[in-house]
Order: structure tokens, then C-alpha cells, then sequence
């Protein structure tokens, strides 16, 4: 028993990490109907934001960083180019005539970045990693040069050739050089910026930051605690049926009071805390399981990410907004809601939330790098369809379902299969409930 509730420990923490990553996916695609394919390299470039923000603090001013302002600065940057993505690569695309220039903005940026890398390169100077002005990098880039000692130039022309290429891309996203399109080289076109966005961010992560691994500071010491297995089933029936029987007693009463719907949720709490305790006593179960502080963190962050999301979709006006837009994008147009600004907080939240699953993943975990976010992503993205794309508990359940399938196939069966096993459950929901389990059938009108 102890080796089983250890592997469900450990998936479950995993858990958490895709969930709150398939979150973001969901968010997006129940506004834009868009998967977002960018949505991993958004978690990586969250983790290097909070990883550069520490090391920045520590070379620059001697400060030591605690987990929360790094937490924070990382949603931030993620948020931030989440916004900026969806600003230059996708809004274009909903636009009349602004495909082209979409295409033409990134293959235009991409050739200009390649020939400054090469210039750079040709002729020493710094114009391919302007990071390494802000913060030591650790020489693991293998494009590293170092500057002529006093010579400062190369490094404000370094700035600002990049701020030129962000500005043309800005314009020509703007559909200054565009044609019509149609509606349905839409759609394909949607997917394949996606990907090219994917990739742009991969590559660019592997020139800022370099190919090498970096290991992450450790912002949360890592805390074991050994408990019985006898009395760590016994909670574990506590956070699995315990949230049933409240969500139950909730909606039984959903017709008295709110006074009255608490107090069944609290009564019907208790019941299962009581019984659940009554019950460790009787489990028999040897050995120890080991409940790392982080892993606890890693729940809690989730479940806390969750609840505020709920509050924000159903008790604020940017949540109300981002509902409507979801069910009717041109009626909400004309009740008032400002559709680019809302979808614009959708891909902030989503990338502020990718941004707290990368954090926690390298806590955890300790290891990043540029690519980081490819497997994870994908993993996160069948979580999605799992839970049922659109839904955003599905999606949780969904991450959930994928952490503890991965871990037990890591722990009884074997570790390479790991990943055959996560893919092989896109393939089984797609043939046999493609909605996905708390996904719903939804026509369209043709």
C-alpha cells in the first residue's frame, strides 16, 4: 500500500502542474475556439522570467529573492507576452485582411533576426543574447561573446536593432501590407501560426538563455514528512471523497439559503472527516509514505489558482465579459463588451497561470531549460481534451487523471512508457467520448 499512496503523492503533484497548465489552454480556446500551441513556451518563458528576476536581484543589488515576489514577476513576464502574442500573431488574424501580414511579420522578423545573429557573430559583438547585459547567464550559451573591454556601443546598438525588429513587427501586424482572406484559410492559418509562434519561442528561448539545463534556486526547502500509510489512505479518502459530499450537500440544498447550504456543507464534511479518521484506524498498510512540503504546495497553488479563477469568471465584469464573448462574440459587440481587451485578459490569465505551473515544476523538479515546455504542453493539451476542451474543472480533473496515470505507469510498469501512455489516452477520449468527460455536445448553425 505504501508504494501505491506514494506514486498517487507524486502524481498528484503532476497532476496539479498540467492541470494548471490545461486551464490555459480551456481559457483559450472557450473564447477564441484557438488552440493555442504556444501555451508550453509560454510556461517556459513564465520559469525563465522568475528565474532571470532572482538572478538579477542576487548579481545586481545582493538581494535574495523569496518565492512569492518570484512567483509574481513570473506571471508577470508570462502575461505579459501572453498578451504581446496574441496582440501580434493571433488578434491580426480576426481582423478583414491582416493574414498575409501576420506571415509576413514573422518570416520577415525570423530572416532579420537571423542575419543581426550572423552579424553579430561575424564581427564580435553582442547582438545575439542582449540578456547577457542584464544578468550572467552563466557562459552556457554557446553563442556567447564577450564585449571589448570599454567599448559599450555594440550593446545599445544590440537594444535597439531588437527594438526596431519588435517595432516592425508591431506595424506589420497592423495589416499595413495584407490582402482578403477567406474564412476558411482562416482556420488553417490560425493553427499554423500557432505552431509558428511554438517554434519562434523555442528557438528564441535556446538564443537568450542557451541550450544548457539551468538549475533553479531553490525557493522552497524541501521539507519530508513521514506518515503511516494506514493514516495517509485515510486522509487521502478525505481529499477524495470530501469535496464530493460537499459539492453534493451544496447542490441538494441549492434551493434553501446560503446560511442553510453551508451549514449542510459543513455537516456532510464532518461526516466524512469522522469517518475517514474512524477508517485509518482500521487500514492495515506497511511502510511510510513521504509528504514533501513542496508537493503540498504544489496542490494547495492549485487549488487556490482555481478558486480565484472561478471568482473572477463569476463575480467580476472581466469575467462576465470573457462569458459572453465565449457564447456570442458579435451580440457581445453590441451589448458593449470590448472584445480585444477581453480576450486579451483571457490570454493573461491563461499565461499567468501557465507561469505559476512552471515555477512550481522547477521548484519541484529543479531543472529548466529552453525546452522545457514542449512535453509538458502537450501533456497539459491532452489533459484539456481529456477533462473536455472548454471546461475548465474538466481540465483540472483532466491534468489530475494524466499526473497519477504517468506516475503509476512510471512506478509498476516502466519509465520509457511514460509518454506512450499519455499520448495513448488522446487517442482512446477521441474514440470513445470526444467531448471529453465534462465536455458537452455543441452544434452549430451552418
Amino acid at each position: 500500500m505504501a508504494e501505491f499512496l506514494q506514486q498517487l503523492v507524486n502524481g498528484i503533484a503532476l497532476g496539479s502542474i498540467y492541470g494548471l497548465i490545461a486551464v490555459g489552454y480551456t481559457i483559450v480556446y472557450g473564447i477564441l475556439g484557438l488552440i493555442n500551441f504556444a501555451h508550453g513556451e509560454i510556461y517556459m518563458m513564465g520559469t525563465f522570467s522568475a528565474f532571470l528576476a532572482v538572478q538579477f536581484a542576487k548579481s545586481k543589488f545582493g538581494i535574495e529573492m523569496g518565492f512569492g515576489p518570484a512567483l509574481l514577476l513570473g506571471m508577470i513576464g508570462a502575461g505579459i507576452l501572453g498578451v504581446a502574442i496574441e496582440r501580434i500573431a493571433y488578434r491580426p488574424l480576426r481582423a478583414k485582411s491582416a493574414v498575409p501580414a501576420v506571415l509576413l511579420g514573422l518570416v520577415g522578423g525570423g530572416i532579420a533576426f537571423m542575419i543581426v545573429d550572423a552579424v553579430g557573430t561575424q564581427l564580435g559583438l553582442p547582438f545575439a543574447n542582449p540578456f547577457a547585459l542584464l544578468v550572467d547567464t552563466g557562459g552556457s550559451s554557446s553563442r556567447a561573446v564577450e564585449a571589448t573591454p570599454g567599448f559599450e556601443v555594440p550593446s545599445i546598438v544590440s537594444l535597439i536593432l531588437w527594438a526596431v525588429l519588435a517595432w516592425g513587427a508591431y506595424r506589420l501586424s497592423r495589416g499595413r501590407l495584407s490582402v482578403r482572406k477567406t474564412t476558411k484559410a482562416a482556420t488553417l492559418t490560425a493553427l499554423l501560426t500557432a505552431l509558428g509562434v511554438s517554434l519562434l519561442l523555442q528557438n528564441l528561448g535556446i538564443q537568450m538563455f542557451g541550450a544548457t539545463p539551468r538549475s533553479f534556486p531553490a525557493l522552497v526547502e524541501f521539507y519530508p514528512y513521514e506518515v503511516e500509510a494506514s493514516t495517509a489512505a485515510g486522509w487521502m479518502l478525505v481529499a477524495a471523497v470530501g469535496p464530493a459530499i460537499a459539492a453534493i450537500a451544496w447542490w441538494l440544498s441549492r434551493r434553501t439559503r446560503v446560511l442553510d447550504r453551508l451549514t449542510a456543507v459543513g455537516v456532510a464534511t464532518g461526516v466524512v472527516l469522522a469517518g475517514a479518521y474512524a477508517l485509518s484506524g482500521q487500514l492495515r498498510g506497511e511502510g511510510t509514505v513521504i509528504l514533501a512540503n513542496q508537493d503540498l504546495l504544489i496542490f494547495g497553488a492549485m487549488v487556490v489558482s482555481m478558486v480565484v479563477l472561478q471568482l473572477i469568471i463569476y463575480r467580476t465584469k472581466i469575467g462576465k465579459a470573457m462569458r459572453a464573448v465565449a457564447v456570442d462574440q458579435d451580440a457581445a459587440r453590441l451589448m458593449g463588451v470590448r472584445l480585444d481587451f477581453t480576450i486579451s485578459c483571457a490570454f493573461a490569465i491563461g499565461s499567468s497561470l501557465a507561469a505559476i505551473a512552471g515555477v512550481l515544476y522547477a521548484i519541484r523538479y529543479t531543472k529548466i531549460d529552453p525546452l522545457m515546455g514542449a512535453l509538458p504542453g502537450a501533456k497539459a493539451f491532452v489533459a484539456a481534451v481529456l477533462g473536455g476542451i472548454g471546461n475548465i474543472p474538466g481540465a483540472v480533473v483532466g491534468g489530475l487523471i494524466m499526473g497519477v496515470t504517468e506516475s503509476m505507469v512510471v512506478g509498476y510498469v516502466s519509465s520509457t512508457l511514460r509518454d506512450a501512455f499519455a499520448f495513448g489516452i488522446l487517442i482512446l477520449i477521441l474514440l470513445v467520448k470526444p467531448t471529453g468527460l465534462m465536455g458537452t455536445n455543441q452544434p452549430e448553425k451552418v
